[in-house]
């Protein structure tokens, strides 16, 4: 509509930037992050329990199913491209990731061109410092055979993605992208 106003010559411009404003939101990546693992949870409601919170009252409880974060592998990126302050971001976000969703089992994977370094955090251990190995070039072939080797049931993966894109021929678990400066970025498979 403000198109065909537009060309009538009757839309002010004001109006038109106010509505091109909207077109592009920026939305945090953590949030979206958040809002992923959220999604790959196999959790449900059931009326066939009730709840032991509200005796009185008959609500249904929440089951949660063997699900999809058993083993939640992530991929840190440790190139020289990648910023210490970004390292420090990711780490963080992947804390809260450990604290909130509590994974079974979560693996961290630090690769440049090669597997640098595997940290392995099992139910009951305490997420509170990394040490960063790497600053290599960037190369996703290790990832990949990383994943088909040790059969994750969700794949995080942060980098910039300033390499070719991820042959994803034999993946098939679910990947998210948390993308870094790099609008380009093209994936093959997966959510970014």
């Amino acid at each position: 509509a403000i198109h065909q106003a537009k060309s009538a010559g009757s839309v002010p411009g004001g109006v038109e930037d106010m509505v091109s404003s909207f077109l592009a939101p920026s939305i945090p990546w953590e949030s979206l992050l958040f809002r992923w693992f959220t999604d790959q949870q196999d959790e449900d409601y059931t009326w066939q329990r009730p709840n032991r919170r509200s005796p009185d009252i008959y609500l249904p409880s929440k089951i949660i199913e063997e699900g999809k974060l058993d083993h939640l592998m992530y991929f840190q990126d440790v190139s020289g491209s990648i910023s210490n302050e970004n390292m420090r971001r990711f780490n963080s976000e992947l804390s809260h990731v450990w604290n909130s969703m509590e994974p079974k089992k979560m693996t961290v994977v630090q690769f440049d061109t090669d597997i640098q370094k595997v940290t392995v955090f099992n139910e009951g251990d305490t997420f509170d410092k990394m040490e960063i190995l790497g600053r290599g070039g960037t190369c996703l072939v290790c990832v990949r055979d990383y994943i088909i080797e040790h059969k994750p049931t969700a794949v995080v993966i942060f980098s910039d993605l300033e390499c070719p894109p991820l042959d994803m021929t034999g993946i098939n678990v679910p990947v998210i992208w948390a993308v870094l400066a790099n609008p380009d970025a093209t994936v093959e498979r997966g959510d970014v």
